[in-house]
């Protein structure tokens, strides 16, 4: 799979353009902006720059015309984690149902 290349100037303005963006509080969108405004554009991952061109997208009234991008990212699909291994078989007598707790004062009634 072929890469397009990175323009690493417009992804380091677009980093600082988010940070003076208004994000809801407490939201996961807001976090990553403070905790990467502070890395070099070369240290993002591939999945944290899609990120940041999908935040840019997102808020895009809030941004110069010129860092919001032509359409909508496609973010790229975490990895499945492997399948469970079925649970071992029982030996021996099924285990019994359990019945609901039943109060000794409701039987004298």
């Amino acid at each position: 799979m072929s890469k397009a290349p990175i323009d690493l100037v417009l992804l380091h303005r677009r980093m600082l353009a988010l940070q003076g963006v208004t994000f809801a509080p407490g939201t996961s969108a807001k976090r990553f902006v403070r905790e990467t405004c502070c890395r070099q554009p070369e240290q993002l991952t591939d999945r944290q720059r899609q990120y940041v061109e999908s935040l840019c997208f997102t808020f895009r009234k809030q941004l110069p015309d010129d860092l919001v991008p032509a359409e909508r990212p496609v973010m790229a699909p975490k990895p499945l984690p492997p399948p469970k291994p079925p649970a071992p078989m029982r030996a021996g007598r099924p285990r019994p149902k359990r019945r609901p707790d039943v109060r000794p004062d409701l039987l004298t009634r």
